[in-house]
């Protein structure tokens, strides 16, 4: 079973799911999605890179569809190319952000995927910096992954100064939700279950 994983940008599937792609990846195959290249205020190809350096550490591949950065809309196109690979590697398991979001490519990639995956069996709902009202009730622990996670973030050098990739803050969000769950001393990635078909 194949693991696709959307991104709106180069970083944010690190972000909201690396943890807990890591751990997948050990048994399925993983494929990072990019929407957009992040080209809006850094160059596509070196967030392209970057977004490839990281997926190496998982063993992950990466398709890119390079839809214009701060202009990601919903349209038959974007939805017929998710479409596209969700029947090509036959994923049954579908990552994509969350879909109360402050910043348009991150809602426009929520409504792409949940347009484009009418028959697949999971779709879960990672936060960005940007979600808002985020409801998690799925959680995966990435006690293990965490430093993967950590790695992976590191290799955005374009976006070194941006304070959502702190890695105290990282390593903070993910202690928080181990101790919602009453489990001190893990990490936890948390997510929103939109579909689950078993």
């Amino acid at each position: 079973m194949t693991i696709l994983a959307v991104s709106p940008h180069p970083d944010d599937v690190e972000l909201g799911c690396f943890g807990t792609l890591a751990r997948l990846a050990r048994d399925e195959p993983v494929i990072i999605v990019l929407m957009t290249s992040g080209e809006f205020e850094d160059p596509a190809i070196e967030r392209e890179r970057e977004a490839q350096e990281s997926a190496k550490l998982i063993g992950a591949s990466v398709e890119f569809l390079r839809f214009p950065d701060a202009g990601l809309a919903q349209t038959a196109n974007a939805v017929g190319q998710i479409r596209a690979l969700l029947k090509r590697h036959q994923a049954m398991t579908v990552f994509a952000p969350f879909g109360e979001d402050t910043h348009q490519d991150h809602l426009a990639t929520y409504r792409i995927v949940v347009s484009s995956a009418a028959y697949t069996k999971e779709i879960l709902l990672y936060e960005t910096p940007s979600s808002i009202g985020f409801r998690p009730n799925v959680f995966y622990d990435i006690t293990a992954t965490l430093p993967i996670k950590q790695e992976a973030l590191s290799r955005f050098k374009t976006q070194a100064d941006r304070p959502y990739l702190d890695p105290a803050l990282i390593d903070g969000q993910a202690r928080y939700y181990a101790l919602r769950l009453q489990q001190r001393g893990r990490a936890f990635e948390a997510f929103s279950l939109y579909r689950s078909v078993r």
